[in-house]
């Protein structure tokens, strides 16, 4: 017999002798084990009737998370420096409520262009109403008519475009100095403060962050050992 097939027959040996080896520890741990109330005492063993309860206390980890559409950001709408910061984590705001000053001077140029372009906006509709009278008198030409109504339209939608980009910006003026400050645009629990008071930031940085307290959900990691509570 060559060594390589000795070595097979050792081999087939082994395993068939570990074979045996666990069937015989398995038939062992298969089998009661008496113990008297004597070996219970000298081993610490301590039993206890197992009985009915309404609740059950479970040790685990788990965590508060929020749906992704209940999260509301709020972010620089210009360039800008953020003086003071008026809320912090945790805290419950309301729509409107001002979050942190905010000064910048494209936002002040915005808020003047506004003002301009609401003024044009009623100049226009005051022409509009002297050029009517007097087209409907015979006074002035149609070409005339149909400028002044373009003229208004332009204005008319100038204005509402400047409103609607001041609107978006979600600032508001407060005081006597008229501080610009931005505001919460839902209400919400303050999740995140990325705003450092005396900073400069750059336009579209977020800055805050809200989530709706009723969206709110606890992620239970429960392992497969560990009972599932019930809800009820």
């Amino acid at each position: 017999m060559s060594f390589r097939h000795l070595y097979r027959v050792r081999a087939w040996i082994a395993l068939t002798y570990l074979s045996f080896s666990h069937v015989a520890v398995a038939q062992v741990a298969a089998q009661a084990v008496p113990l008297s109330a004597e070996h219970a005492r000298a081993l610490g063993v301590r039993t206890s009737a197992v009985s009915a309860a309404e609740t059950l206390d479970v040790g685990t980890h788990a965590r508060v998370v929020s749906k992704l559409d209940a999260q509301y950001v709020v972010a620089a709408p210009y360039p800008g420096i953020v003086p003071r910061v008026l809320v912090a984590i945790g805290q419950t705001v309301r729509p409107g409520q001002p979050l942190a000053s905010f000064p910048s001077p494209q936002l002040f140029d915005a808020r003047r262009a506004l003002a301009e372009a609401n003024s044009q906006a009623r100049l226009a509709q005051q022409a509009l109403v002297r050029d009517r009278s007097l087209y409907e008198d015979g006074i002035i030409a149609a070409s005339r008519w149909q400028a002044t109504q373009a003229r208004a339209t332009e204005a008319a939608a100038m204005a509402r475009a400047r409103r609607a980009e001041m609107a978006s910006a979600g600032v508001v003026f407060s005081g006597a100095g008229e501080e610009a400050q931005l505001v919460a645009s839902h209400r919400g629990i303050v999740s995140e403060v990325n705003a450092v008071p005396g900073t400069r930031v750059e336009g579209a940085a977020p800055l805050f962050r809200t989530v709706d307290p009723d969206a709110l959900e606890l992620d239970l990691l429960l392992g497969r050992d560990i009972p599932v509570p019930s809800p009820w």
